[in-house]
């Protein structure tokens, strides 16, 4: 068992410094991608509001 917990625990680690390496850095540009606009409108892109004050509101609301 213990040495499963072990086994398990070295390949997140990989897997972590793999991903990490590819994800952004504090200071890096933000990603573009796109959005449906408010209640499902005409898409929004990021690159779109480049240099525009942005709020992202993240939740559920159901």
């Amino acid at each position: 068992m213990a040495m499963d917990a072990i086994k398990y625990r070295e390949q997140n680690r990989t897997w972590q410094k793999k991903y990490d390496a590819l994800a952004p850095k504090a200071g890096d540009m933000a990603p573009d991608f796109e959005l449906a606009g408010a209640n499902g409108g005409n898409p929004v892109r990021l690159s779109s509001l480049r240099g525009k004050p942005i709020a992202l509101n993240f939740g559920s609301y159901t």
